[in-house]
């Protein structure tokens, strides 16, 4: 029974080394993420950053816009037309096409 206190002073110089080095470790680690912070969000970084994105953004925008004007709005009748208007004169008169129902 003796010997427990003299392992629990062991533990405790241990544990108390470890969290020394940890808390170190810690200011160093936060002093190298500051500086990587504050060298990545430069003023022409964020600015790089932000063109990016709102080019991605707008990209997006336009692409759902022209695929909606296409299945949905004039685009539509406008291809359908032009689509209808090809078949019958390349097709229309075709016996190929006609079958028996020609």
């Amino acid at each position: 029974m003796d010997n427990i206190p003299v392992i629990r002073i062991e533990f405790e110089r241990m544990r108390h080394s470890i969290m020394s080095m940890v808390s170190q470790q810690n200011l160093e680690f936060d002093q190298y993420f500051q500086e990587a912070l504050d060298s990545y969000c430069s003023e022409e970084s964020v600015r790089r950053l932000i063109d990016s994105e709102t080019k991605k953004a707008i990209d997006a925008a336009m692409k759902q816009e022209i695929g909606d004007y296409f299945k949905f709005g004039q685009g539509r009748h406008t291809l359908r037309r032009a689509i209808h208007a090809k078949l019958e004169k390349d097709w229309a008169n075709d016996d190929r096409w006609l079958g028996d129902n020609g």
